[in-house]
């Protein structure tokens, strides 16, 4: 399928479902629009076996200048990109990276023209099967800093995808954009995170199920295949090494460690293997 073809296809497809979209989502687009003055919103999910689904909440200004582009390459629907940026990232923190790859110039026209627009922010959501999901916002405050609305813009995605993702419709998978698109690796050359403390295997799964809402010791064990008693160790070593003062602390303090779950889903092709 030719690139034009393959614009085409997807022109068809965001438009033809423009108003469902808006009907559907309309309250989600409101507290948007009303907190931090939205004029253009996307969700995302990449998985780790490169399916993308792309989905325009508010269709504006980058959705409809990408989509009058011939660019199919996308470096932010790339799952090992994503892996090394923050939980929190503009686009003018990413486009350096992207000036780097030979790409055709009509992409470096389309970033050049988005770069203009007020605030481009992505908020980042690291699932519970390895998949990433994203929010990205245009914006006209400024002012705000994304990662005090932690909370907010999770229970934003996490209300995007119980409609999105419901079991009595398949609507997502025409926001299947994987064949429409190639991925390309940005070679990013971000320091990695240093973190102060260090933790064992069984340590790193416990924080991990803890991290996606995994609190009851029961619970705990059943996702190990350990015993409670043991749970209950892991859980006091935790508190001690994160320098946490109780089992709630330390629940707020993992909720927050989105850099640590980034590491921890690095290494989980290799020796990290007990989160499956």
């Amino acid at each position: 399928m030719s690139i034009c073809n393959r614009k085409e296809n997807l022109k068809k497809i965001y438009f033809h479902h423009k108003s469902r979209v808006i009907n559907s989502y309309y309250d989600v687009v409101s507290q948007l629009t009303h907190t931090f003055q939205v004029s253009d919103a996307s969700y995302d999910r990449v998985y780790k076996n490169k399916k993308v689904i792309s989905f325009p909440i508010l269709v504006r200004e980058t959705t409809e200048e990408w989509l009058d582009t011939s660019s199919i390459h996308e470096p932010l629907h790339l799952y090992d990109n994503l892996l090394e940026l923050p939980c929190v990232s503009t686009l003018e923190e990413v486009i350096p990276f992207i000036r780097e790859q030979e790409i055709i110039e009509c992409e470096y026209g389309f970033f050049d023209r988005v770069r203009v627009l007020p605030n481009i922010v992505t908020y980042r959501v690291y699932n519970e099967d390895d998949s990433i999901s994203s929010l990205t916002i245009v914006t006209k405050n400024g002012a705000f800093n994304v990662r005090e609305y932690d909370w907010y813009f999770k229970k934003i995605i996490k209300e995007i995808e119980k409609r999105l993702f419901s079991s009595d419709t398949l609507f997502y998978e025409l926001f299947d954009i994987t064949e429409y698109i190639e991925p390309i690796k940005l070679n990013m050359g971000i320091e990695q995170d240093k973190f102060p403390f260090q933790l064992t295997d069984s340590e790193n799964s416990c924080f991990y199920y803890i991290y996606h809402g995994h609190y009851d010791a029961k619970s705990l064990a059943s996702k190990l295949s350990l015993s409670h008693r043991s749970v209950e160790r892991i859980i006091a070593s935790l508190i001690e090494k994160l320098g946490c003062v109780n089992k709630y602390d330390l629940v707020v303090a993992i909720s927050k460690r989105h850099d640590y779950i980034r590491k921890l889903i690095q290494r989980s092709t290799s020796s990290y293997i007990r989160l499956r």
